[in-house]
């Protein structure tokens, strides 16, 4: 995250960069870059707001199920707008 007339919220998957967005403080820059990592690294996610070790792998596998979703392409052979890297 840095200061850019607000703040940007970036992550690294697969030595790739995804933009993540433009916030308007560093908590909101924070937990988006939480629910990437989350989504992206699953349990083995670098948290700046860790949780229990229960809820973690709880949420890592429902967010892990929701990009295999959203990644898949639509039946015109386009993916889905929205989402991270979307």
């Amino acid at each position: 995250c840095r200061d850019v007339g607000g703040w940007e919220a970036t992550i690294t998957v697969h030595r790739r960069s995804i933009f993540l967005g433009r916030f308007d403080s560093e908590i909101e820059a924070a937990r988006a870059y939480d629910r990437a990592a989350l989504r992206y690294h699953g349990r083995f996610a670098s948290l700046n707001f860790p949780r229990p070790a229960r809820l973690r792998e709880r949420l890592a596998a429902l967010l892990a199920t929701r990009i295999g979703q959203s990644d898949r392409p639509a039946a015109d052979g386009h993916r889905a707008a929205g989402g991270y890297g979307a």
